[in-house]
């Protein structure tokens, strides 16, 4: 049976959605009615409708459409999909019909590809009819169920959406002029027409077209092995092993020479120290031509970058030179120290990891770098994984159990510490005995939602790595002195010289667990500090994730248990 579309903004909606012949798998959140137009647009795509469990919809007239049906009320709910199954999402009036629209802007977030869209219609809360029932006192009416397109924008940016395209749909008619002529001789501003926008159509991407070409290039395994193996290479991690495996994987995947390029200029921070552990092994390869054409290439990429002389100089060195030094080959020497027999170390010579893992991949990049690390002379240092933790809390409690070592790191699985001095440069911290523990980035002073990263007075360093084709640099003002008191530091890494139980009695999941730790460390007398870092220590390989409602819940109980007792 077809169904004819009478609403403009619908045919509005739905122009924004891109034919293809493809088999891409599409997402009809409510709208149903849009399913014979969207197959017509999509014709092999595989599609799905999301109906509110409450909502009666004859199913028998999509007969012979292919539709795959989900009863559920995902206003409450979340969908049951796997994230990043569809690469259309579409629906109308979502925002509205959602009581929170920034958690119904995670969900499309949640189930979106890295490189689908989402296409969305919500009416104009500054649309001349609205005006008018608002100044008639009917605002109560409208207030819940309008919105608009920057209260929007920041919606989606908050679910990580980046690029962002708003379509109006723009009353014409006389009766409309007439009125928003009146409005704007009584003051209101009309820029951009916005007055007369009935409905924003939206189109929304979680990345800008330039990182989804790189996307739609190479697999999202492909190209965390290409960033996983620069970082190595950078940070003398088998670096020459190393750079064979990155020229295998470009051979075996057609990775361009301008592609690696670009993973080098987002992700190496350490140009210098990157390029004197990544020569060695062209050479060692045979690969000459190649690593000549790649300085080429970053000479171009770096012309108006800080590193550019650094390239300059390299690229006149290997002009010139057919055969590199032994001697200036880097050492392929392994560290020893994760193998050390830690238990006939007395604790106080002891540095136990402690840490949360479910995903062994990211957690074996995490162990190389820590086997990476200087280890004094004396010293030993032990991994402690915690594998199955129902909460973070309960398994740091797990991990300080386990271990008699005196100093403590507890970090996140995909931390990687690249200060290859940090064991020594924690014991010059913690020679300070009022020193409880030691975190990389934090807040001098905590502001009144509980929220470290609100604070107006960060401190420290962190780089952070949420997808392959961008790293964010955290990086706050000096200050004097080998370390700032703080009131809370982040969790990714947080060093510890006595031992505090974690509050999992309180905090039986994933959130506000570090800074309730600091708050504990406070109030048995101990300071909680961020070192200063001439470089990062560290990098976080996260990918964004969206909170989800129990980060509400955890919030209110740090702000009963600490911040209404002032404590």
């Amino acid at each position: 049976m077809e169904i004819k579309l009478q609403s403009e903004h619908t045919q509005v909606l739905l122009s924004l959605i891109e034919k293809t012949e493809q088999n891409i798998k599409v997402m009809v959140i409510n709208s149903v009615e849009y399913i014979g137009e969207i197959r017509r647009i999509v014709p092999n795509a595989d599609i799905t409708a999301v109906i509110n469990g409450e909502e009666a919809v004859d199913k028998s007239r999509y007969e012979g459409l292919g539709i795959h049906w989900i009863n559920e009320n995902y206003l409450s709910n979340s969908i049951p999909v796997q994230p990043e199954s569809f690469d259309v999402i579409i629906g109308e009036d979502l925002f509205f019909r959602s009581c929170n629209p920034v958690r119904m802007a995670s969900l499309l977030s949640t189930c979106l590809s890295e490189t689908g869209y989402v296409v969305v219609s919500f009416a104009n809360s500054l649309y001349w009819k609205s005006v008018v029932e608002t100044m008639r006192g009917n605002s109560d009416r409208f207030i819940d169920r309008v919105f608009t397109d920057e209260s929007i924008l920041d919606v989606l940016h908050n679910a990580k959406f980046q690029d962002i395209n708003f379509t109006p749909v723009v009353d014409c008619s006389n009766e409309g002029k007439a009125c928003i002529e009146q409005l704007v001789s009584g003051g209101f501003d009309n820029t951009s027409n916005i007055l007369s926008v009935k409905m924003w159509c939206v189109k929304a991407l979680k990345f800008y077209p330039d990182k989804i070409e790189f996307k739609r290039r190479y697999g999202k395994n492909v190209r965390w092995t290409l960033v996983t193996r620069l970082l190595r290479v950078e940070y003398g991690i088998d670096s020459i092993d190393t750079t064979n495996e990155i020229l295998h994987l470009a051979d075996k995947e057609a990775i361009a020479t301008s592609d690696i390029v670009v993973f080098i200029f987002n992700h190496v921070h350490n140009v210098g120290q990157f390029m004197s552990n990544f020569v060695p092994g062209f050479y060692r390869a045979g690969r000459i031509k190649l690593l000549r054409e790649l300085l080429d290439v970053m000479v171009d990429f770096y012309r108006a970058n800080t590193d550019y002389d650094t390239i300059i100089e390299w690229k006149k060195c290997i002009d010139e030179l057919d055969e590199y030094p032994d001697e200036l080959l880097p050492s392929t020497d392994k560290s020893s120290s994760i193998v050390n027999d830690a238990s006939n170390v007395l604790p106080e010579k002891k540095v136990a990891f402690i840490a949360c893992v479910n995903d062994e991949e990211w957690y074996h990049e995490t162990q190389l770098y820590i086997n990476n690390l200087n280890v004094p002379d004396g010293m030993a240092i032990e991994l402690v994984p915690i594998r199955g933790a129902k909460s973070i809390c309960q398994g740091y409690n797990l991990g300080m159990k386990h271990t008699d070592a005196k100093y403590k790191v507890y970090l996140h699985q995909d931390v990687l510490i690249t200060n290859r001095d940090f064991i020594s440069d924690m014991l010059d911290i913690f020679a300070d005995k009022t020193i409880g523990a030691m975190g990389v980035i934090g807040a001098q002073n905590l502001p009144s939602n509980g929220v470290w990263w609100d604070t107006s007075r960060p401190v420290g360093r962190a780089l952070q790595i949420m997808d392959p084709e961008s790293i964010l640099k955290y990086r706050y003002p000096e200050f004097d002195g080998n370390c700032m008191d703080v009131e809370a530091v982040d969790g990714i890494m947080i060093a510890t010289q006595v031992d505090i139980p974690w509050r999992e009695d309180l905090f039986t999941g994933w959130h506000f667990y570090d800074i309730s730790q600091c708050k504990e460390m406070q109030r048995h007398g101990y300071r909680v500090v961020v070192p200063q870092q001439d470089d990062f220590w560290c990098i976080h390989c996260s990918a964004p994730k969206l909170l989800d409602d129990s980060y509400d819940k955890y919030q209110q109980v740090f702000m009963e248990e600490y911040m209404e007792r002032n404590i």
